[in-house]
């Protein structure tokens, strides 16, 4: 992103209500001097950043020579108004303010009243778990109990404490132990495909990390979060959805144990309820998923007031009508489907109108309403949410979808008797997932089947193709880095049905 964009990114993601304030501080600050709120007016406004079109609007004002300036000193005021409007807010901030009052109190030698700033925010920091801040403070509490003793002949006990930021280091080392482990992770399954052997095989052995595998638990809360959701993102990859549902329980379990940790960060109940039913919806029926479903929408109602949920509509979407219409694709639900996505399409046309989608929820959207379409049999229905999906840019940046969207738009096209374009696009495809290095044995086989099926006439010939392939699917899908690849496709079910019809 462009340095010259960060101003127009900054304004677009406050709230109505943090844009009131700024205006109100403006308007103090500035007094008959417009120069702020005219640019910041003239910013909100824009739908796209056009840096010239502000030049030429204030072309007489005289702040444009140094527009720069003015922008970079807007930047600077929207920032101060943000810490003004979210002051306490947190308890980062709250430490923030006592340590400050520390400095002051220090600085002025007012010992006594500096350290009631410090017993405050080693409180909070304690509370809070916040390691690096619990070592600071009780380094400060050190040096003013020695000052008491030297000074005031006081006995503060100093010698009893000057161990604990040597203790809070360890626990400060622990946590990071298990953040590091758990960060590893993450950057392995972004920057590393998950679809072969090898790269299932390193997720294995992270699983049996001896800080994963340790019985004892960590020292700290945030330790053992850290270290239980290392286990259910391995879990969850690996596609071992019982054990991620064993350890996404304990997650909850863990957050609602220690209520002033998840209130100082509301919104990971919410994800861990809501990674929990996502979990739940590959293994288990819908009336066992809708209680944690109904959690998950009280905890993102909790958040309603807050500054959380920008994308409040989507989310409360997703809960209410998604999930359920996701949860009946993987279990093969077909008989409900139809019910469930007339309410979600119904629904959608709002999001769609209202919201501007994030990249991976467009695709995420798009090709699920495609594919429950094909799976019913609305196939020219399922190439409306294709085609946008196939002329998106965004498509090239996930391989995941990209060869998804191809296969399933191959098998529409062979339902819709398109079969002049799968002469070349079964060709096209394929080169094109080699290109991208994402052709694997499901795509490969996938293609192969379609392949053969258009070069035949009779249903004998269709059921000898079709009873083969069944075969090399059934062994296909006990291969654990081929299973994403047909829970995004049922190809099995689709021979199935074909060769119900076909006998």
């Amino acid at each position: 992103m462009s340095k010259k964009n960060h101003i127009f990114q900054l304004i677009q993601s406050m709230s109505q209500g943090e844009k009131r304030y700024f205006k109100q501080l403006i308007s103090v600050f500035e007094g008959r001097n417009k120069i702020h709120i005219k640019l910041y007016n003239a910013i909100d406004k824009q739908q796209v950043y056009d840096e010239q079109a502000l030049k030429r609007k204030f072309e007489k004002e005289s702040f444009v020579k140094y527009f720069a300036v003015a922008k970079n000193s807007l930047y600077n005021m929207l920032l101060k108004s943000l810490r003004f409007y979210h002051n306490n807010d947190s308890p980062q901030e709250k430490i923030h303010k006592h340590k400050e009052n520390y400095i002051l109190l220090y600085k002025k030698g007012l010992h006594e009243l500096a350290n009631k700033e410090i017993q405050k925010a080693s409180k909070i920091a304690e509370e809070n778990e916040f390691f690096s801040e619990k070592v600071l403070l009780a380094h400060w509490q050190n040096n003013e109990a020695l000052f008491s003793e030297f000074y005031y002949d006081i006995d503060s006990g100093v010698e009893e404490n000057l161990d604990k930021p040597l203790a809070y280091i360890e626990d400060l080392k622990e946590y990071h132990l298990y953040v590091i482990l758990c960060r590893r992770i993450e950057i392995f399954q972004v920057k590393h495909n998950l679809r072969t052997q090898k790269n299932q095989e390193t997720l294995a052995e992270f699983a049996k990390n001896p800080l994963l595998i340790e019985t004892n638990e960590p020292l700290s809360f945030l330790s053992n979060y850290h270290k239980i959701k290392a286990k259910t993102s391995c879990y969850t990859s690996m596609k071992q959805y019982d054990k991620a549902t064993v350890e996404n329980k304990k997650l909850i379990d863990l957050k609602l144990q220690n209520p002033k940790m998840h209130q100082a960060n509301p919104l990971y109940l919410y994800g861990d309820y809501y990674n929990y039913a996502c979990t739940l919806i590959h293994i288990t029926s819908w009336d066992k998923i809708e209680p944690i479903r109904d959690k998950c929408i009280n905890a993102l109602e909790n958040l309603k007031t807050g500054s959380y949920t920008d994308d409040y509509d989507r989310m409360i979407f997703d809960l209410n009508f998604f999930l359920e219409l996701k949860h009946s694709l993987l279990q093969g639900k077909i008989d409900r489907i139809p019910t469930i996505l007339t309410k979600v399409e119904e629904k959608f046309v709002h999001i769609q109108k209202e919201l501007v989608l994030d990249e991976l929820y467009f695709l995420y959207y798009y090709y699920n309403l495609a594919y429950a379409c094909f799976i019913i049999g609305s196939y020219e229905k399922a190439q409306k949410y294709l085609i946008p999906l196939l002329n998106s840019p965004i498509l090239k940046n996930r391989k995941d979808y990209l060869a998804a969207t191809h296969i399933l738009n191959l098998f529409t096209h062979y339902e819709l008797g398109n079969f002049d374009y799968l002469s070349y696009q079964l060709k096209n495809t394929k080169h094109l997932l080699q290109r991208k290095a994402y052709l694997y044995n499901f795509e490969e086989k996938a293609i192969d089947l379609l392949s053969k099926l258009c070069k035949v006439k009779t249903e004998k010939k269709q059921s000898v193709i079709l009873e083969y392939h069944q075969i090399v699917f059934d062994d296909l899908v006990q291969q654990v880095w081929e299973i994403e690849a047909f829970e995004r496709f049922d190809i099995r079910y689709w021979i199935s049905q074909k060769l119900e019809r076909v006998v």
